[in-house]
């Protein structure tokens, strides 16, 4: 996703800190696999992608006022839900108990696959 992409998706909001943020996950807006969130409804009126760009930016503002680590907690805000199936299509797979249990270790293992992460990052992703 180029910068201007991404500047339209945020410009309805009120946003002053984007180089800082986006500094922190260009190379996950960029790939294909991010991408690809778009095409999943999620919560009714959004994408997984627009639900997981507003998790990541709001984890970042949060962590920032709080002295913890921003970009940590807006890589894995980005990266929560980066299970690439329907939800509503997908059979579990054994151990994996339901979507709602068993997704976030999806999203941590693709994750982990598809970019480097840190402890941190994964942590935050698989609970």
């Amino acid at each position: 996703m180029n910068q201007e992409l991404y500047k339209a998706i945020f410009s309805r909001k009120n946003i002053t800190d984007l180089p800082e943020y986006y500094s922190c996950v260009s190379d996950l807006l960029e790939s294909t696999e991010v991408q690809q969130l778009g095409e999943f409804r999620h919560h009714k009126g959004t994408t997984r992608l627009q639900h997981s760009l507003n998790v990541s930016y709001y984890n970042f503002l949060l962590c920032r006022k709080l002295r913890l680590d921003a970009c940590s907690a807006a890589r894995a805000g980005l990266l929560h839900d980066l299970f690439l199936y329907d939800r509503k299509e997908h059979e579990p797979v054994d151990g994996e108990g339901g979507h709602c249990s068993g997704h976030p270790k999806v999203a941590f293992f693709n994750a982990a696959e598809y970019f480097p992460i840190n402890d941190k990052e994964g942590d935050m992703i698989g609970r």
